[in-house]
């Protein structure tokens, strides 16, 4: 409760701020609001380090462990151990194990899973790995706050458009300063947020901006990989079933539709 007040303060500041309305879309407006830091938080982690190497690297520390131990489990020297060590019915519970052990060592992002959990620990690295393709701030001020004010503030543009002109840049730098996200001496300026909203993860666009180098490839072929799972986590926070489009959204939304 004390969390989700935060939210509804930080909302009715920003509203306010911009000159728009405190209508029955606070709550909402809050709800989704609190679910971009989250991503915003989870970008922050995951940019810090490697990912998919963290990943990968347990499961091959996982894998050799056991491997050793059944190795010396399997010595002929361990006959001679008191009973309460693992019998042979053990032996034969990690041989059966180790097949699957050595498949998770091998998988990656870009791995065909065989299995469902298979599958849930290949979309744990692939949503770890697709926030390094942008800085924290470049997820929230380029990706998010434009689905947001596209919801909330301006739903008459197209995607591409959805983060572009005076009015957005102003909501975006009202959204910041309310949620103290900032750089480590005063506040993001409009520049910034205007060259997070133009950054395009995969290909370099007329201004040359591009994703970093060196990152992992998420998807050659899909240009924002993560975003029907955003738009999902968006209509559920305002209400509405997780399959509902964005666009579906943002016109019940601005209708006042429950």
């Amino acid at each position: 409760m004390v969390q989700h007040s935060r939210y509804v303060a930080v909302a009715k500041s920003v509203l306010l701020e911009i000159g728009r309305p405190l209508d029955s879309n606070v709550s909402r407006f809050a709800a989704c609001l609190e679910v971009c830091v989250c991503w915003y938080e989870d970008a922050a982690e995951c940019h810090r380090g490697a990912p998919q190497r963290e990943f990968a690297s347990i499961a091959i520390e996982i894998a050799d462990t056991a491997q050793r131990l059944l190795a010396l489990l399997k010595d002929s020297r361990v006959q001679n151990l008191p009973s309460f060590f693992p019998n042979n019915s053990f032996v034969a519970e990690l041989e059966a194990v180790m097949p699957l052990l050595e498949r998770a060592r091998s998988l990656n992002p870009t791995s065909i899973p065989k299995t469902g959990l298979e599958a849930d620990f290949v979309d744990a690295m692939l949503y770890r790995d697709h926030f390094q393709q942008r800085s924290p701030f470049e997820w929230i001020a380029g990706v998010y706050l434009p689905e947001l004010f596209y919801l909330f503030i301006d739903n008459t543009k197209s995607g591409k458009e959805w983060g572009k002109g005076r009015e957005f840049i102003s909501f975006a730098v009202a959204v910041l300063r309310a949620l103290q996200i900032r750089p480590e001496t005063g506040d993001y300026s409009r520049e910034s947020i205007s060259k997070a909203v133009r950054l395009n993860p995969t290909v370099p666009n007329k201004q040359g901006l591009t994703r970093r180098k060196n990152i992992p490839a998420v998807d050659a072929d899909i240009n924002d990989p993560w975003e029907w799972y955003r738009h999902q986590a968006l209509a559920f926070a305002c209400g509405y079933p997780v399959k509902t489009p964005l666009e579906l959204v943002a016109r019940l939304i601005r209708t006042g539709t429950s």
